[in-house]
């Protein structure tokens, strides 16, 4: 069966036009929508991106300002070890009598009198300061110990005691005993004793005649 189309060409004609307007219009459409959602997720990027750039900068004043804090405590480190030196320094060859003083009476037993405190560190001081720092050696140690200690007690076991209690007063060391003899004084039989003794920071070599 044949089939006859009785349609006017130009009829077909404006009906493929129509149908190719519609192509290009659907392909048009297409494309919009395609830069539009390209367009749209660069946008969210975007705003996320300035988002973060703006976190990063507030992160980064933050980080500036601790800085600028951690300088001045710096300055303010370096200024006290400054003056830390300074009076180290100017205390280097310093001792505090007043506490060596105090511990003695405090460790001095009850039978126990002292008559004599001798204390004179001139010499090594002298040494130390020829030697450019602490005196060994030679001349530097050929001195008497700084501290000489004379007293009388009842007992040589009295003498020991007195030996074991100058142990604890700390600024002490090379402790030595001299000498410890028994004799009358005003008729009463007692025991003459003589100590030596060096100080931590003025440590010479000198020494007694008996090691304690």
């Amino acid at each position: 069966m044949t089939r006859v189309d009785l349609t006017p060409p130009e009829l077909g004609e404006k009906k493929r036009a129509q149908r190719i307007i519609l192509l290009m219009a659907a392909v048009f459409g297409a494309i919009l929508f395609v830069m539009a959602f390209v367009y749209g997720l660069s946008f969210v990027r975007m705003i996320s991106t300035k988002s973060e750039i703006g976190f990063l900068q507030k992160e980064r004043q933050k980080l500036e300002a601790a800085a600028q804090k951690l300088k001045t405590f710096e300055a303010r480190k370096s200024e006290l070890t400054g003056r830390k030196k300074l009076v180290s320094k100017i205390t280097d060859d310093q001792v505090g009598w007043a506490t060596i003083l105090n511990g003695i009476s405090m460790v001095t037993p009850n039978d126990v009198w002292l008559k004599d405190f001798k204390a004179d560190i001139t010499p090594i001081l002298q040494a130390k300061t020829a030697a450019g720092g602490s005196p060994s050696g030679g001349a530097a140690q050929a001195g008497s110990a700084p501290i000489t200690i004379s007293g009388f007690t009842f007992s040589h076991s009295g003498v020991a005691r007195w030996l074991v209690r100058l142990n604890e007063i700390r600024e002490f060391s090379d402790i030595w005993l001299v000498y410890s003899e028994e004799k009358l004084v005003e008729g009463k039989s007692l025991v003459e004793f003589q100590t030596t003794a060096n100080l931590q920071k003025f440590k010479s070599g000198s020494k007694g005649a008996t090691k304690r």
